[in-house]
């Protein structure tokens, strides 16, 4: 019986010692779900107003925001001018009348390259049936040294070109002349008394080649559309066709021409 509460006296104070311990100790942590943490994102920076540099405007195509460009500098050189101050050939081809030995005489036309300017000039006539012909064909080359425009458009002075020129030329004339030929050599005319006579044609041609150089001027509109006079001064050699070549004249003749240009 004494053991028996002995046992009970330990047991008591096993448990008292036991729960006094699990009172003292701090209570277990009790793990909780907790949701995944989200880390918030910094406000978005909101851009400052900034100036637009050089490169962006360049780079840009912006017609509002392109560097303007530097205004030309009027010129007082008239429309006629290149840039290099040379004059511009505004025409290209010219028709009209020329009359001289060595440039041929009758219709002209004439091509302008430039500076330079090639004319033919042809005139054939036939008449009495062919029995009368007058033929003239030339070709002249012509080269303007210097031009003098007037750049006042009221004013009366025309434009003026200085030119030198080569040219050649072929001239064949023929014609018929009636010429009363006697028929009895020894009959003498007497008053109220003649001669039996017969009409014969005698056939006169003149084949001539010319050539030569010349100097001389053009008034008018040589550069660009219109008018132009010229008068030569041609140095020039005269060759007789008929009995082979023969040098016959060298003289200075003039010679002119009147075109228009365009």
């Amino acid at each position: 019986m004494t053991k028996l509460v002995g046992i009970s006296l330990t047991l008591s104070l096993v448990a008292f010692h036991a729960h006094a311990q699990s009172a003292s100790a701090p209570p277990a942590a009790v793990p909780t779900a907790t949701a995944p943490s989200v880390k918030s994102a910094p406000p978005p920076a909101v851009p400052m107003a900034e100036q637009p540099s050089t490169k962006s405007l360049r780079g840009s195509g912006s017609k509002t925001l392109a560097q303007p460009k530097p205004i030309a500098k009027p010129t007082t050189r008239s429309t006629n001018r290149t840039q290099k101050g040379q004059i511009r050939q505004r025409n290209v081809h010219g028709f009209g009348l020329t009359a001289g030995d060595v440039t041929g005489m009758g219709f002209t036309y004439r091509h302008y390259f430039g500076r330079t300017a090639i004319q033919a000039t042809l005139l054939p006539v036939a008449r009495n049936r062919g029995k009368d012909v007058f033929f003239s064909a030339g070709l002249q080359v012509s080269r303007y040294l210097f031009f003098w425009q007037n750049q006042n458009p009221y004013s009366w002075r025309p434009n003026v070109g200085l030119r030198i020129s080569g040219a050649v030329s072929y001239l064949h004339v023929q014609d018929t002349d009636s010429e009363s030929v006697n028929l009895s050599p020894t009959c003498v005319d007497v008053a109220e008394a003649s001669c039996p006579t017969t009409t014969v044609e005698k056939e006169n041609v003149r084949r001539n080649l010319y050539a030569g150089g010349s100097i001389g001027f053009e008034f008018g509109q040589i550069f660009q559309p219109g008018l132009s006079f010229a008068v030569d001064l041609n140095l020039r050699g005269q060759f007789n066709l008929k009995n082979g070549i023969q040098l016959t004249e060298f003289i200075p003749m003039p010679s002119g021409s009147l075109l228009f240009n365009w």
